[in-house]
């Protein structure tokens, strides 16, 4: 082999190496994160009436239920939730005007929980104070529709004094996550 071209060759080959060897690199990573924080959405709330409430003719007040159709809604998926129940007027009283004797009627609210008895539906009904708390409500976000209803019930029966007249209540339903 002529000299010339060994000379070559070993300049291409330190050209290469040198090249390589003048090549840096550094890496790094990247956290990447995210928080899923939990949401509650109601989605209906049912208005409550119990529709004109007379009395017997010999002067009594038969009880009056009304269904409630239940409260839909949605919460971040997995979440157990609370749900709060606050009656506008204390003990759970419709009142007319200023309220007072006569200006007032007491309904009951309660919850309904549906469970199976010796396999066939039946159901509990529990009483719900102002200040009452269903704890522990599971959620299965958004797309789950099977699991985001809660039925309530509502008992009026202590109106035969009542002046006539409309009387109203507000109940306020507070998600608590």
């Amino acid at each position: 082999m002529k000299p010339a071209r060994i000379l070559f060759a070993i300049a291409a080959l330190f050209a290469i190496t040198a090249t390589s060897a003048l090549a840096f690199e550094a890496t790094g990573q990247v956290q990447v994160t995210g928080e899923v924080i939990p949401k509650c959405v109601i989605k209906s709330l049912p208005s409550i009436n119990f529709g004109q409430l007379s009395l017997a003719d010999d002067g009594t007040a038969s009880e009056v239920t009304a269904n409630i159709p239940s409260l839909t809604y949605w919460c971040t998926a997995d979440a157990y939730v609370s749900l709060g129940i606050t009656l506008a007027n204390a003990g759970g009283k419709m009142v007319r005007g200023a309220g007072g004797a006569g200006n007032e009627i007491p309904y009951q609210v309660a919850q309904i929980k549906p469970y199976l008895n010796s396999g066939s539906p039946s159901q509990s009904v529990y009483p719900l104070t102002s200040g009452a708390t269903i704890n522990n409500i599971w959620a299965g976000g958004p797309a789950d529709t099977t699991n985001q209803l809660i039925d309530f019930v509502m008992v009026v029966s202590d109106y035969a004094n009542a002046k006539v007249g409309n009387y109203s209540d507000t109940i306020t339903l507070t998600f608590t996550y």
